[in-house]
């Protein structure tokens, strides 16, 4: 399946910029904080596939038209209108906010 994502990014600023899925929901996490760095489409079987072949993508294989920061902790991937957080290990999915 050919997935299309969004990545976002908070400011280093917010208490919990690079920081455990845990730490964020209990220090103010919200996604209107985050800004939308980039788009793109990725090949992959899964989504929980997908995350970890963008992961590598942005961090090792980063694509000429990406210009933010590596795709670290507390940053936001976008798949099929869901977010997902990257965390110390993994991916969370993030609550819907209302």
């Amino acid at each position: 399946m050919k997935f299309e994502y969004h990545i976002y990014q908070a400011p280093a600023s917010r208490s919990y910029c690079f920081m455990d899925f845990k730490f964020a929901m209990n220090h103010g996490w919200t996604k209107t904080d985050y800004i939308h760095v980039y788009k793109g489409f990725i090949e992959s079987e899964t989504i929980n596939a997908a995350l970890e072949k963008i992961f590598v993508l942005l961090n090792i294989n980063r694509p000429d038209d990406y210009y933010a920061r590596s795709l670290s902790m507390s940053d936001l991937v976008m798949i099929n209108k869901k977010f997902y957080y990257c965390d110390s290990v993994g991916w969370s999915e993030c609550p819907k906010e209302e």
